[in-house]
C-alpha cells in the first residue's frame, strides 16, 4: 500500500509513502515527522494500532497549498478539521468532492483516491483517522448496517460516499477529547493505553452523535435547486427565478441552501464553474478566453481574477504546468 503526493511547492516535488503491512498490524506505533519548505511547514504525529492510523498534524504556509494525491487502497476516513480548511477535488469521474471547513468534521469512503487537495493559508490543525475495512467489520459494522444503511451499502458496493452531505460542526465534548489526544505527553509505558482509550471514546461519541442526529434530510426542493445550478452553471437563474422553479420563497431557499450545503448559492456556482474550468484547462484543448465563455464569464479578465481568488494562482500558470508535465 502506498500514497503519492505531488506539489510544485515541495522541494522534492513528489513524496511517496509506503504503508507497510497496511493498517492491520497489531503492534502500537507512535511516530513524528517534520517537513520544512520555503513557504510551507508541517508537523505530523502518527499513531497506529489494530487496524487504524491516526494522524495529528499542524500545517503553516504563506501561500495556498495545492497538491495532487493518490492512494492505491480503499480510503475510509474520519476527519476533524480543527482549524483551517480542507478541499479534495477528484480527478476520476464518478467520485465525490470532500469539503471540510475549519471547526467541522466528516466520515467518508472513497474506493479510489486520485485528485487534488487544496489548503488555504495560513494555519491548519487536524486530527484524521484512517480505518482498515477489517477494523470496521470487527468493531462497528453492525452499527453502520443498522443506523447508516446507505453508507454501508455504498461502501460494500465500492461507491464513494460521505456520511454527511455537508460537513458537521465538531461538538464541544468531541473537541475536548481531540484536544486531550493532541496534548498527550504521557510516558511510553502509559501512552499506548491512553491513546487507545481516547480514540475509542472519540469514535463512540462520533457514532452516537451521527446516529442520534436530529437534523432533517435535505428537502427535495433544495436538492432540485442544487441540480439546476449544477446543470445551468454557465447561465444560472437568479435566486428569484430559481425559487419560483422549485416552489419556495427566496428567503427560505437561501437559508436552507446554505444550511444543508454549508455554502451560499453564489459560492456553489463559483465552485462549480472553477472546477469545470480547471478540468478544461488541464485538457489543454481550449484557450483561456474560450474556457472563460464556457463557464459563464463574458469577460476573460473577470474569469482570471475569479480563478486566482479561488485557486491561488492564474489560469495561465496552469497552462504552463500542462506544458511542463507533457514535456517531462
Amino acid at each position: 500500500m502506498k500514497s503519492i503526493l505531488k506539489s510544485d511547492q515541495f522541494r522534492e516535488k513528489v513524496r511517496v509513502k509506503y504503508h507497510k503491512d497496511g493498517f492491520d498490524k497489531p503492534t502500537f506505533e507512535d511516530t513524528e515527522i517534520v517537513y520544512s519548505e520555503d513557504h510551507y511547514h508541517t508537523k505530523l504525529r502518527g499513531v497506529s494500532f489494530n487496524g487504524l492510523k491516526m494522524t495529528m498534524r499542524e500545517d503553516s504556509f504563506e501561500i495556498p497549498l495545492k497538491m495532487e494525491v493518490e492512494h492505491d487502497f480503499h480510503f475510509l476516513k474520519l476527519h476533524f478539521e480543527m482549524e483551517g480548511s480542507s478541499l479534495y477535488i477528484p480527478k476520476n469521474s464518478g467520485s465525490t468532492m470532500v469539503d471540510i471547513p475549519g471547526g467541522h468534521y466528516n466520515f467518508f469512503f472513497l474506493p479510489k483516491v486520485k485528485g487534488e487537495l487544496h489548503y488555504k493559508p495560513k494555519y491548519r490543525r487536524t486530527l484524521e483517522i484512517i480505518f482498515s475495512e477489517n477494523y470496521i467489520n470487527n468493531y462497528f459494522q453492525p452499527i453502520l448496517n443498522k443506523q447508516f444503511k446507505e453508507f454501508a451499502r455504498k461502501m460494500k458496493d465500492r461507491e464513494p460516499v460521505l456520511l454527511f452531505e455537508k460537513s458537521r460542526i465538531i461538538p464541544n465534548h468531541m473537541k475536548d477529547i481531540i484536544e486531550q489526544i493532541i496534548r498527550c505527553d504521557f510516558p511510553n509505558e502509559l501512552k499506548e493505553v491512553y491513546f487507545i482509550s481516547k480514540i475509542n471514546e472519540l469514535i463512540s461519541n462520533f457514532l452516537y452523535e451521527a446516529a442520534h442526529s436530529v437534523e432533517s434530510e435535505v428537502p427535495n426542493e433544495i436538492i432540485n435547486a442544487k441540480e439546476i445550478l449544477k446543470k445551468e452553471y454557465d447561465n444560472p437563474p437568479t435566486i428569484l427565478l430559481l425559487s419560483r422553479r422549485i416552489g419556495i420563497n427566496q428567503s427560505k431557499l437561501k437559508k436552507d441552501f446554505k444550511y444543508h450545503f454549508n455554502k451560499t448559492i453564489y459560492a456553489f456556482i463559483t465552485e462549480t464553474r472553477m472546477q469545470i474550468a480547471l478540468l478544461l484547462i488541464k485538457r489543454n484543448q481550449s484557450s483561456i478566453a474560450e474556457i472563460s465563455h464556457h463557464v459563464g464569464y463574458k469577460n476573460p479578465q473577470h474569469f482570471t481574477v475569479a480563478f486566482k481568488k479561488y485557486f491561488g494562482y492564474l489560469p495561465s500558470e496552469q497552462k504552463r504546468r500542462n506544458l511542463l508535465d507533457s514535456s517531462s
